[in-house]
């Protein structure tokens, strides 16, 4: 038995000599070898932290610029804005007192002078259907005129917001308007008898015509007449006023006014429109027959 336990302690130094070699081993291997995929993923961890830390930094960078031009944008501009918040309300304070007073208690009512001006205008459009019929150079009145009549009932049906809107801003030019329709009424009865166009080519067939020899010799040309020639300013000043005035109207009920929907076509606007196509459409016709005259008795 003491035999095996001294044999025993005998083999205890060879083995603590051989674990000695194995871990001297090990620390002595290359780099490379040691390296282990825990060690990959650390050194990638810590690239992205750097990464992250550049990136936080350029952003603080970049908000600390913004804030400090925010400020410098802010100081500078602070009195210009007081100023335009302070325009606005007192714009609005006025309009809608002035809107008030426009439509009255009775909401745009017989009494009110948002009916005035609405039969104002209801009665413009209707003059201007009417006008064709007093000038007698007009032989044939366009279709189109005719829709002038159901415009002026539409006018019936503009709201409040928009008349108040419209009576500030066109009421002036539309009573220029109407001044120049009147003078274009007297003027017009004023001027010397036309022939109609069938008339004028009926005196190219029968060039011994005495009548229409006679009608040559006398008014060789219209044109030169000096109430010819005021018909005719006048028509070009109205028909121009007109188009100034359906520029200044507003082109769309907004859905704000309107209650739903996007928008609707103003029909004032379309009864403008309307409007100055009848002084546009009989100064061409008024032009068109003086030159066809011209025409004829340059070849009588």
């Amino acid at each position: 038995m003491t035999t095996h336990q001294n044999a025993s302690k005998q083999h205890r130094p060879l083995q603590g000599l051989a674990l000695a070699a194995l871990v001297a081993g090990a620390l002595a291997l290359p780099a490379s070898v040691q390296a282990t995929p825990l060690d990959q993923v650390k050194s990638r961890v810590d690239q992205t932290h750097n990464q992250v830390k550049k990136i936080k930094q350029d952003v603080a960078d970049i908000v600390a610029d913004l804030e400090e031009k925010r400020a410098e944008l802010r100081k500078a501009g602070i009195k210009e804005l007081k100023d335009t918040i302070i325009s606005i309300l007192t714009y609005m304070r006025q309009a809608q007192a002035g809107y008030q007073d426009f439509v009255a208690p009775d909401n745009c009512g017989r009494n009110s002078e948002c009916s005035a001006f609405r039969d104002k205008l209801h009665d413009a459009v209707l003059d201007f259907a009417e006008l064709p019929a007093s000038l007698p150079f007009v032989e044939q009145v366009p279709p189109a005129v005719e829709q002038l009549y159901e415009s002026a009932d539409l006018v019936d049906y503009i709201p409040p917001p928009v008349l108040f809107v419209s009576a500030r801003s066109i009421e002036s030019t539309l009573d220029e308007a109407m001044v120049l329709l009147e003078m274009l009424r007297s003027a017009a009865a004023k001027m010397p008898p036309l022939p109609t166009k069938s008339e004028l080519m009926a005196a190219v067939a029968d060039s011994a015509s005495a009548q229409y020899r006679s009608y040559c010799s006398l008014n060789s040309d219209p044109d030169d007449n000096p109430h010819v020639k005021l018909v005719l300013t006048l028509l070009d000043a109205i028909g121009s006023t007109l188009g100034d005035l359906a520029d200044m109207v507003q082109e769309e009920i907004s859905a704000a006014i309107v209650g739903e929907g996007t928008g609707v076509k103003n029909p004032l606007q379309l009864a403008v429109q309307m409007m100055a196509f009848v002084p546009n459409s009989a100064k061409r016709g008024l032009e068109t027959q003086i030159a066809l005259q011209a025409s004829v008795c340059a070849i009588r």
